[in-house]
């Protein structure tokens, strides 16, 4: 996923209002990426073959029987509070990865003039983590 410091996203937050407020509309009906302006990709099933959660792609199974699972563990949860099959197999669950979509920043930098507060989360991070051992050095 595309992880973004809160700083970033209240300043896209704040650009779309103020697209709303100035009557140029570019925003009204949008929805915008203000993440950290790399390029993501979500295939039909996220991290599938990669060996993500320690396993490898997952066994394919027919959808009508994936859609009637996620039935009876909804109405079990609804019913008595337990999921008697994995809690992530639910219907949204279903919609979601059998959809194939990419998001990228180039419609939120051209509506909006949105570019990041701090660049890539990783940066950030980087230089939170720099300035906090530079504050300890100093402090002994």
């Amino acid at each position: 996923f595309d992880w973004v410091d809160a700083a970033s996203v209240a300043r896209c937050h704040a650009l779309a209002l103020r697209s709303l407020e100035s009557r140029a509309c570019a925003a009204n009906g949008q929805a915008y990426n203000c993440g950290s302006g790399e390029a993501i990709q979500y295939r039909k099933f996220y991290g599938a073959g990669s060996g993500w959660w320690g396993h490898g792609e997952p066994k394919k199974v027919p959808i009508r029987l994936a859609s009637l699972l996620a039935t009876v563990n909804h109405a079990c949860e609804s019913l008595f509070g337990v999921f008697p099959l994995d809690a992530g197999l639910m219907h949204t669950t279903l919609v979601y990865v059998q959809v194939s979509w990419s998001v990228d920043m180039e419609t939120t930098r051209r509506d909006l003039g949105f570019s990041t507060v701090h660049g890539s989360i990783a940066r950030a991070v980087a230089r939170i983590v720099s300035d906090h051992r530079a504050r300890q050095a100093a402090a002994v």
